[in-house]
Protein backbone atom coordinates (compact mmCIF):
# COMPACT_ATOMS: atom_id res chain seq x y z
CA UNK A 1 0.00 0.00 0.00
CA UNK A 2 2.86 2.56 0.57
CA UNK A 3 4.61 1.34 -2.50
CA UNK A 4 1.62 2.65 -4.09
CA UNK A 5 0.97 5.88 -2.49
CA UNK A 6 4.60 6.88 -3.27
CA UNK A 7 4.07 6.09 -7.26
CA UNK A 8 0.30 7.82 -6.73
CA UNK A 9 2.61 10.79 -5.55
CA UNK A 10 5.69 10.66 -7.68
CA UNK A 11 3.05 11.45 -10.56
CA UNK A 12 1.18 14.04 -9.37
CA UNK A 13 4.63 16.06 -8.56
CA UNK A 14 5.68 15.29 -12.46
CA UNK A 15 2.19 17.02 -12.85
CA UNK A 16 3.12 20.18 -11.60
CA UNK A 17 6.21 20.22 -13.04
CA UNK A 18 6.48 22.61 -16.39
CA UNK A 19 8.91 23.35 -19.24
CA UNK A 20 9.61 27.49 -19.55
CA UNK A 21 11.50 29.62 -21.59
CA UNK A 22 13.26 32.79 -20.49
CA UNK A 23 14.06 35.10 -23.47
CA UNK A 24 17.34 36.21 -23.55
CA UNK A 25 18.95 38.25 -26.16
CA UNK A 26 16.80 37.53 -29.36
CA UNK A 27 15.72 34.79 -30.50
CA UNK A 28 18.26 32.91 -27.46
CA UNK A 29 16.93 32.22 -24.18
CA UNK A 30 17.41 29.84 -21.30
CA UNK A 31 15.15 26.47 -20.75
CA UNK A 32 14.15 26.08 -17.57
CA UNK A 33 12.33 22.74 -15.47
CA UNK A 34 10.12 24.14 -12.34
CA UNK A 35 7.74 23.40 -10.09
CA UNK A 36 4.41 24.84 -11.61
CA UNK A 37 1.86 25.75 -8.51
CA UNK A 38 4.88 27.49 -6.33
CA UNK A 39 6.70 29.43 -9.58
CA UNK A 40 9.53 27.58 -8.70
CA UNK A 41 10.02 27.90 -5.31
CA UNK A 42 9.69 24.73 -4.14
CA UNK A 43 12.01 23.28 -7.52
CA UNK A 44 13.59 24.86 -10.42
CA UNK A 45 16.92 23.53 -12.74
CA UNK A 46 17.99 25.15 -15.43
CA UNK A 47 18.25 22.35 -18.86
CA UNK A 48 19.66 22.51 -22.08
CA UNK A 49 18.08 24.57 -24.33
CA UNK A 50 16.96 21.49 -26.60
CA UNK A 51 14.88 20.36 -24.03
CA UNK A 52 12.22 23.22 -24.67
CA UNK A 53 12.32 22.84 -28.56
CA UNK A 54 8.77 22.67 -29.45
CA UNK A 55 6.90 20.45 -32.41
CA UNK A 56 6.70 22.82 -34.96
CA UNK A 57 10.21 24.71 -35.70
CA UNK A 58 11.92 26.97 -38.70
CA UNK A 59 14.70 28.19 -39.42
CA UNK A 60 16.01 31.93 -38.88
CA UNK A 61 19.01 34.11 -40.33
CA UNK A 62 20.12 36.55 -38.18
CA UNK A 63 23.25 38.62 -38.49
CA UNK A 64 25.61 35.65 -39.82
CA UNK A 65 24.32 33.27 -37.54
CA UNK A 66 21.98 30.23 -38.11
CA UNK A 67 19.11 29.74 -35.48
CA UNK A 68 16.22 26.71 -35.10
CA UNK A 69 13.40 28.74 -33.55
CA UNK A 70 9.98 28.17 -32.71
CA UNK A 71 7.40 28.40 -35.45
CA UNK A 72 4.83 30.18 -33.52
CA UNK A 73 6.40 33.30 -32.49
CA UNK A 74 9.55 33.13 -34.98
CA UNK A 75 12.18 32.88 -31.74
CA UNK A 76 10.09 34.10 -29.02
CA UNK A 77 9.56 31.52 -27.06
CA UNK A 78 12.45 29.40 -28.24
CA UNK A 79 15.86 29.68 -30.22
CA UNK A 80 18.79 27.94 -30.56
CA UNK A 81 22.22 27.94 -32.86
CA UNK A 82 22.55 25.54 -35.17
CA UNK A 83 24.71 24.46 -38.20
CA UNK A 84 24.57 27.73 -41.14
CA UNK A 85 23.81 25.07 -43.89
CA UNK A 86 20.01 24.69 -42.15
CA UNK A 87 19.16 28.11 -43.39
CA UNK A 88 20.64 27.28 -46.87
CA UNK A 89 18.01 28.60 -49.70
CA UNK A 90 17.13 25.88 -51.77
CA UNK A 91 18.43 28.54 -54.58
CA UNK A 92 22.13 29.09 -54.06
CA UNK A 93 24.83 30.61 -55.78
CA UNK A 94 28.50 31.20 -54.63
CA UNK A 95 30.78 34.63 -54.02
CA UNK A 96 34.70 34.67 -54.50
CA UNK A 97 36.88 37.05 -52.66
CA UNK A 98 39.64 37.02 -54.94
CA UNK A 99 42.20 39.02 -52.23
CA UNK A 100 40.69 37.36 -49.25
CA UNK A 101 40.90 33.83 -51.31
CA UNK A 102 37.23 33.52 -49.74
CA UNK A 103 34.68 31.68 -51.11
CA UNK A 104 30.82 32.27 -49.62
CA UNK A 105 27.46 30.54 -50.36
CA UNK A 106 24.83 33.16 -51.12
CA UNK A 107 21.30 32.96 -51.40
CA UNK A 108 20.64 32.72 -55.24
CA UNK A 109 18.00 35.04 -55.68
CA UNK A 110 19.28 37.46 -53.23
CA UNK A 111 23.13 37.39 -53.18
CA UNK A 112 23.76 40.59 -50.81
CA UNK A 113 20.72 39.59 -48.59
CA UNK A 114 20.15 37.25 -45.72
CA UNK A 115 21.56 33.97 -46.44
CA UNK A 116 25.59 34.15 -46.30
CA UNK A 117 28.28 31.46 -45.06
CA UNK A 118 32.15 30.99 -45.84
CA UNK A 119 32.63 27.81 -47.08
CA UNK A 120 36.07 26.17 -48.45
CA UNK A 121 37.57 27.73 -51.47
CA UNK A 122 37.30 25.04 -54.09
CA UNK A 123 33.13 25.30 -54.03
CA UNK A 124 34.04 28.46 -55.77
CA UNK A 125 36.34 26.96 -58.13
CA UNK A 126 34.58 27.04 -61.99
CA UNK A 127 34.52 23.71 -63.98
CA UNK A 128 37.63 22.94 -65.35
CA UNK A 129 36.61 24.36 -69.13
CA UNK A 130 36.97 27.59 -67.50
CA UNK A 131 40.21 28.01 -66.02
CA UNK A 132 43.42 28.41 -67.22
CA UNK A 133 46.99 29.15 -66.01
CA UNK A 134 49.19 32.11 -65.81
CA UNK A 135 52.50 33.07 -65.03
CA UNK A 136 52.70 36.60 -62.76
CA UNK A 137 56.44 37.42 -63.00
CA UNK A 138 58.52 39.22 -60.34
CA UNK A 139 61.59 41.09 -60.49
CA UNK A 140 64.91 40.05 -61.56
CA UNK A 141 63.42 36.46 -61.35
CA UNK A 142 60.62 34.36 -59.75
CA UNK A 143 57.15 34.86 -59.97
CA UNK A 144 53.51 32.87 -59.14
CA UNK A 145 51.85 30.35 -61.16
CA UNK A 146 48.05 31.29 -60.79
CA UNK A 147 44.85 29.19 -61.46
CA UNK A 148 42.27 31.96 -62.88
CA UNK A 149 38.64 31.60 -64.43
CA UNK A 150 38.98 32.28 -68.17
CA UNK A 151 37.34 35.90 -68.31
CA UNK A 152 39.21 36.90 -65.36
CA UNK A 153 40.54 36.83 -61.80
CA UNK A 154 37.74 38.44 -60.41
CA UNK A 155 36.08 35.16 -60.83
CA UNK A 156 38.77 33.14 -59.78
CA UNK A 157 42.06 32.91 -58.97
CA UNK A 158 44.64 30.52 -56.70
CA UNK A 159 48.43 30.02 -56.37
CA UNK A 160 49.24 26.56 -57.99
CA UNK A 161 52.12 24.51 -57.79
CA UNK A 162 54.68 26.46 -60.80
CA UNK A 163 54.82 23.00 -62.57
CA UNK A 164 51.62 23.73 -63.91
CA UNK A 165 52.99 27.29 -65.54
CA UNK A 166 55.90 25.11 -66.73
CA UNK A 167 56.18 25.60 -70.80
CA UNK A 168 57.41 22.22 -72.35
CA UNK A 169 60.92 23.97 -72.95
CA UNK A 170 62.64 25.34 -70.48
CA UNK A 171 66.90 25.77 -69.24
CA UNK A 172 68.49 25.59 -65.70
CA UNK A 173 70.87 28.89 -64.96
CA UNK A 174 72.58 29.61 -62.00
CA UNK A 175 72.23 33.03 -60.22
CA UNK A 176 75.14 33.48 -58.24
CA UNK A 177 75.25 35.68 -54.63
CA UNK A 178 78.66 35.46 -53.80
CA UNK A 179 81.32 32.59 -53.94
CA UNK A 180 79.96 29.65 -52.69
CA UNK A 181 76.44 31.05 -52.46
CA UNK A 182 73.67 30.93 -55.19
CA UNK A 183 70.41 29.28 -56.73
CA UNK A 184 69.34 27.45 -59.41
CA UNK A 185 66.79 28.22 -61.02
CA UNK A 186 64.50 26.70 -63.82
CA UNK A 187 63.98 29.24 -66.70
CA UNK A 188 61.78 28.93 -70.06
CA UNK A 189 64.19 29.46 -72.79
CA UNK A 190 62.62 32.89 -73.79
CA UNK A 191 63.00 33.95 -70.19
CA UNK A 192 61.98 34.01 -66.98
CA UNK A 193 59.27 36.46 -67.60
CA UNK A 194 57.25 33.71 -68.64
CA UNK A 195 58.55 30.99 -66.55
CA UNK A 196 61.16 30.51 -63.29
CA UNK A 197 61.00 28.49 -60.58
CA UNK A 198 63.57 27.51 -58.23
CA UNK A 199 65.16 24.27 -58.87
CA UNK A 200 67.40 21.15 -57.58
CA UNK A 201 71.03 22.77 -57.06
CA UNK A 202 72.16 19.20 -58.79
CA UNK A 203 69.88 20.66 -62.34
CA UNK A 204 72.58 23.76 -62.67
CA UNK A 205 76.04 21.39 -61.96
CA UNK A 206 78.54 21.34 -64.04
CA UNK A 207 80.23 19.03 -66.51
CA UNK A 208 83.43 19.72 -64.87
CA UNK A 209 83.44 20.19 -60.99
CA UNK A 210 85.94 19.57 -58.59
CA UNK A 211 86.21 20.23 -54.79
CA UNK A 212 87.06 23.82 -51.94
CA UNK A 213 88.20 23.42 -48.79
CA UNK A 214 87.36 25.95 -46.30
CA UNK A 215 89.03 26.21 -42.80
CA UNK A 216 86.53 27.75 -40.04
CA UNK A 217 88.85 27.53 -36.95
CA UNK A 218 91.88 25.38 -35.82
CA UNK A 219 89.68 22.54 -35.25
CA UNK A 220 87.06 22.06 -38.12
CA UNK A 221 86.24 23.35 -42.06
CA UNK A 222 84.05 22.88 -44.86
CA UNK A 223 84.03 20.93 -47.82
CA UNK A 224 82.23 21.74 -51.24
CA UNK A 225 81.58 20.44 -54.56
CA UNK A 226 82.20 23.72 -57.14
CA UNK A 227 82.58 24.33 -60.40
CA UNK A 228 85.95 24.17 -61.95
CA UNK A 229 86.03 27.46 -64.10
CA UNK A 230 85.32 30.21 -61.13
CA UNK A 231 86.00 27.88 -58.02
CA UNK A 232 82.40 28.36 -56.46
CA UNK A 233 81.18 31.73 -58.27
CA UNK A 234 79.01 30.06 -60.63
CA UNK A 235 77.97 27.13 -58.84
CA UNK A 236 78.66 25.19 -55.19
CA UNK A 237 77.68 22.39 -53.47
CA UNK A 238 78.34 21.17 -49.47
CA UNK A 239 80.03 17.94 -49.63
CA UNK A 240 81.46 15.59 -47.25
CA UNK A 241 83.81 16.57 -45.51
CA UNK A 242 85.78 13.29 -46.70
CA UNK A 243 85.90 14.36 -49.98
CA UNK A 244 88.23 17.03 -49.75
CA UNK A 245 90.74 14.70 -47.26
CA UNK A 246 94.18 14.50 -49.60
CA UNK A 247 95.49 10.89 -50.51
Amino acid sequence: MLFYLIIVLQGALAQDVELRWFPGRFPLGECVRMHRPSQGDAYVEKVKPEVCRPEMISNLWLKGTCYEVDQATGGQQYGVRVDPRGCAPAKHAYEFLPDRQECWRVDGDRPHEGYREKVKVDECRPPEPEVRVRFVAQTPIGGLCEEIHHEGPQRWRRVVDPARCRPKETTHTWHSQGELKGECWEVALSGPAEFSAKAKVDACKPAQTTTRFERRDEKSGACWEVDVATMGLQWAKTAKIERCRPD
